[in-house]
């Protein structure tokens, strides 16, 4: 085994939540197994050097009193011939063979491994919801087991952590306060009802610019206004198509395209700092909703990283937020369209810089 495929299978064991060491016995268990069913025995085991890939081949010999299985039992006195002072009940082990173990064993052995590591990242994901049992949660089916026909699976865990956007949650339902305390906040639009098609003119399928927007009954004490219009994709991540920080709470109605209210975050669609429209792709009908906060205090953002994205936003809200106004939009692409939509030239606006703090 090469010190490459050691390394990759490290990483693979990182990517299911399986720690080094685990992947490391599973490797060697899986190999001594294919090498005792070659050998129609059960006393060979391996040890693998995690640095250079080298894999040493070992098999134990018991020291008995009276032999019963030749070549896997000694006596005393041919046990004293390779460890002096070997007694009855010691377990020797001999480094009699190489780790060149041929195709067909070495299939095996990855056969074995691969289901060792499925039984291992199985084992995680029941421990760590066998410790929260009791405990009523919320979570997002990732995928179906191929292996086993009507079972289905998680995401497993622990991860790479992720950028926020990304993550299997619906993030800015998650933000609003549970109930609403302020219901008789409303976010409209002239050009289409809540739960309504948008019109082409706003999608990315035709002109692409941003619908207007008026709200109504804005809570007492509110200081900023922050919009977000976002939509969930297949895989349940959070995907930005607008968002404006810093709204002066005077201000009851944006015009068609407007730019000149707030201050333009970042739409994660295409990576950019302008209103992205709307053009999912895939058939069928999809869901976009608006949201306008109503905060108690401006978010803390002197420092933050600009432009502004969701992943700064939501947590710097926290706690200042006395009411959230939705307008629910829905559009389903027409037949044949294309995506040259994607391409189009940014809208006025600061692009994103490759990293740093604000201005």
């Amino acid at each position: 085994m090469s010190k490459e495929l050691v390394s990759a299978l490290i990483q693979l064991g990182a990517e299911r939540g399986i720690d080094r060491a685990a992947v490391l016995q599973a490797a060697e268990e899986s190999y001594a197994v294919a090498l005792n069913r070659r050998h129609t025995s059960s006393d060979i085991h391996v040890r693998l050097d995690p640095e250079s890939g080298a894999m040493r081949v070992f098999r134990a010999r018991r020291v008995v009193d009276e032999v019963l299985v030749p070549g896997a039992e000694w006596t005393p006195e041919e046990a004293q011939a390779t460890k002096p002072g070997a007694v009855a009940g010691d377990l020797i082990e001999l480094e009699e063979m190489d780790g060149d173990m041929g195709r067909i064993v070495a299939a095996q052995a990855r056969q074995a491994l691969q289901q060792r590591l499925i039984q291992i990242q199985r084992d995680l994901i029941m421990q760590s919801f066998a410790e929260r049992a009791g405990e009523i949660l919320t979570g997002v089916v990732m995928r179906r087991l191929s292996s086993e026909r009507g079972r289905l699976a998680p995401n497993p865990g622990p991860a790479p952590a992720e950028p926020l956007e990304s993550t299997c949650l619906d993030l800015v339902a998650a933000a609003k306060p549970s109930p609403n305390p302020s219901p008789e906040f409303t976010l409209t639009s002239p050009v289409v009802k809540d739960g309504g098609t948008l019109p082409i003119e706003f999608t990315g399928d035709g002109a692409g610019v941003s619908l207007p927007l008026a709200w109504h009954n804005v809570p007492k004490g509110t200081v900023s206004l922050a919009l977000v219009m976002h939509h969930l994709d297949p895989e349940g991540r959070t995907k930005v198509y607008w968002l404006v920080t810093d709204i002066d709470p005077k201000t009851a109605a944006v015009a068609k395209n407007a730019t000149d209210f707030g201050r333009l975050g970042l739409s994660t669609v295409h990576d950019r700092v302008e209103y992205a429209p709307p053009h999912s792709q895939g058939p069928g009908l999809k869901k976009y909703v608006l949201t306008l906060f109503a905060l108690s205090a401006k978010p803390n953002l002197a420092d933050a990283r600009q432009p502004i994205d969701l992943a700064t936003l939501l947590p710097a809200m926290k706690g200042r937020i006395l009411g959230a106004a939705d307008l629910t939009v829905t559009y389903t692409r027409p037949a044949g369209a294309s995506d040259e939509a994607a391409q189009r030239p940014a809208r006025p606006g600061p692009p994103r810089p490759a990293g740093g703090k604000g201005e």
